[in-house]
């Protein structure tokens, strides 16, 4: 395209070809645009799949965007089944209404990291330290809040000294008088959410007063 607009440049000398030029040229900006959009789009819908369509807790709290994502998740999976059986790139980029339908989808995407983005910084507000982990692992702590062992990885970006924590092993279930007495049944390992001790990354233990 740079070679098209430095022969456009040229004047008289192309006179000959302008009607071709000029033609190429048209054709080959809506190349370049439309890639971009597609590029773009493709990047938005990859980092806010993971987020829309299994965080429960994003699900709940932003209802409408999830529901806007879930359509251009359909429209965006559509369009790539489409354009994997266009391989010329020209004819690709030149369907009637494409660059029209990805500006459109771009628009709603960054409607819904712009939702995304204010709901994670309303949870940096509450607690400062959130700012330290990127959006994706921030997600990962808010999505298992009760499950320590899956946070228990984000530690240390929270928490500079802290590698992980001790956790007590929690007292099996009491059996009630008349329950059964079936030794083949399944044992469910339960979680502690309690700390004894805090273990620093290079494996020094400072043992809690109290637990915590």
């Amino acid at each position: 395209q740079m070679q098209l607009q430095a022969m456009v440049g040229q004047g008289k000398a192309v006179d000959f070809f302008r009607v071709k030029l000029d033609k190429w040229q048209m054709t080959l900006g809506n190349v370049e645009s439309v890639l971009k959009l597609l590029l773009n789009a493709q990047k938005s819908w990859s980092s806010l799949e993971a987020i829309f369509l299994a965080s429960a807790d994003i699900r709940a709290q932003l209802p409408d965007d999830t529901k806007r994502f879930e359509t251009i998740d359909g429209e965006f999976k559509e369009l790539v089944k489409v354009v994997q059986f266009q391989p010329g790139v020209v004819e690709c980029c030149s369907v009637e209404g494409r660059e029209t339908g990805l500006v459109n989808m771009n628009r709603e995407l960054e409607k819904c990291q712009k939702a995304l983005n204010e709901c994670l910084d309303m949870k940096k507000n509450i607690f400062p330290r959130f700012y330290f982990v990127a959006n994706v692992a921030l997600l990962d702590i808010l999505s298992n809040g009760n499950n320590p062992l899956k946070i228990m990885p984000h530690l240390g970006s929270l928490y500079d000294g802290i590698g992980e924590l001790t956790l007590i092993a929690p007292e099996p279930p009491k059996k009630k008088a008349g329950d059964d007495d079936d030794s083949n049944a399944p044992v469910t390992a339960a979680v502690s959410d309690t700390a004894s001790a805090m273990v620093a990354k290079d494996g020094e233990i400072v043992k809690l007063f109290t637990p915590f």
